[in-house]
């Protein structure tokens, strides 16, 4: 995002590209919000800029709006749609309704041991070393919102996925500046090996697992 808002021309292109982001997942309006926020209280986003990126993304939305009443015959607002059945909870009758915590579990299941209890930790330690991180306003949002719906399922955890990455280089790099020297040790780079070693299993058995 702050790629993109260096240029005068580039805040609506980025404006486009978030509405649009918003209009294939539409859960992404909260990490869309959340970079919107983060960027103003930073500075990384300018008050002059914010109104381009509002009309662009306002505009995108629109056109989304009429392509699918198109597609459909009659006038369809399906993000507003989206967003009252998932706040009213209508549509959680044909799912099953798990805990707050769920998100919590499928982490460790669907990402498997021990990524999933490195996820956590890494998210744990960037919550607590550095709180004003942009995966923290990221992330902490987008949790709490879809841990308070009644309608939970590892899809919605998606739009996370490649933040996951960028996650563990960070946590790192906040424990690197707290505790500097810590990642020197060679136990730390035995267990990096064989994380990796897991991982490389993982996958394969994946691969050649059918559908």
């Amino acid at each position: 995002l702050t790629q993109l808002l260096s240029t005068d021309r580039s805040k609506w292109i980025a404006g486009v590209w978030l509405a649009a982001a918003i209009i294939c997942r539409p859960a992404v309006a909260l990490l869309a919000v959340a970079a919107f926020v983060w960027s103003m209280s930073h500075g990384t986003l300018k008050k002059k800029q914010a109104p381009a990126l509002a009309i662009a993304g306002a505009t995108t939305v629109v056109l989304g709006a009429l392509l699918d009443s198109v597609i459909h015959g009659s006038f369809t607002p399906t993000l507003w749609n989206y967003g009252t059945a998932a706040i009213s909870g209508q549509e959680a009758a044909r799912f099953t309704e798990l805990p707050w915590y769920q998100y919590f579990l499928f982490t460790l299941k669907y990402l498997t041991m021990p990524i999933g209890a490195l996820v956590l930790a890494a998210f744990g330690t960037l919550l607590v070393l550095r709180p004003t991180h942009v995966l923290v306003w990221l992330i902490v949002p987008f949790l709490l919102v879809h841990s308070i719906l009644p309608v939970k399922e590892v899809r919605f955890l998606f739009p996370l996925a490649p933040l996951i990455p960028w996650l563990l280089i960070a946590a790192k790099e906040a424990m690197d500046d707290r505790w500097p020297g810590l990642f020197r040790n060679i136990v730390w780079h035995l267990a990096f090996v064989g994380v990796v070693l897991v991982n490389m299993l993982a996958l394969m058995v994946g691969l050649a697992t059918p559908a």
